[in-house]
């Protein structure tokens, strides 16, 4: 089967947020960031207090309100440095043959790639990751081909694709 579609920049920002969001290395990664920094603060205002002679009170107060600020907002933060440091990345063309044409053909021996930068060529899928509009053939635990599900031509062939992703998942040794 082969498929032909572009990518943009703006798909390939989506694959990482979704990487971020479904990798269980990451989901762990993203917690302990967005939970251990608050604790922190909060127990700041004991060593402080002290020292500064300050009321603890009201250094409570302020680090409280920072700790549940960033609670709330850091993880959306972090996307969006995500997202930014893709973007110059791709701008910088550092990583070429991600965004643009693609050729990808896949049978029940292999699954391909090929762009106008790199051909890549692997025999067996570790997963797939599938959302509303798009779906991720990993081949390794970071690496996946990104694949739009309007690349094809209807539903029958989306499914005879989804068919042969599963024939090189059971290849696994």
């Amino acid at each position: 089967m082969k498929i032909n579609y572009e990518l943009s920049q703006d798909d390939y920002i989506g694959f990482n947020i979704n990487f971020i969001e479904t990798s269980p290395v990451m989901k762990r990664s993203l917690f302990i960031q967005r939970f251990l920094f608050p604790i922190i603060y909060l127990i700041v205002p004991n060593f402080l207090s002290p020292i500064m002679e300050i009321p603890y009170a009201f250094l409570m107060a302020i680090f409280s309100g920072v700790a549940l600020m960033w609670m709330i907002f850091y993880a959306k933060w972090y996307k969006s440095r995500i997202a930014s440091k893709i973007k110059k990345l791709l701008n910088a063309g550092r990583v070429p043959g991600i965004v643009g044409a693609h050729e990808l053909v896949a049978d029940a021996s292999q699954i391909s790639d090929k762009t106008l930068e790199s051909f890549t060529n692997y025999n067996m899928v570790e997963k797939v990751n599938e959302t509303k509009t798009f779906l991720y053939v990993y081949v390794s635990e970071v690496m996946a081909y990104i694949v739009p599900k309007n690349a094809f031509k209807n539903e029958a062939e989306l499914q005879a694709f989804r068919e042969i992703l599963a024939q090189l998942m059971n290849k696994k040794v």
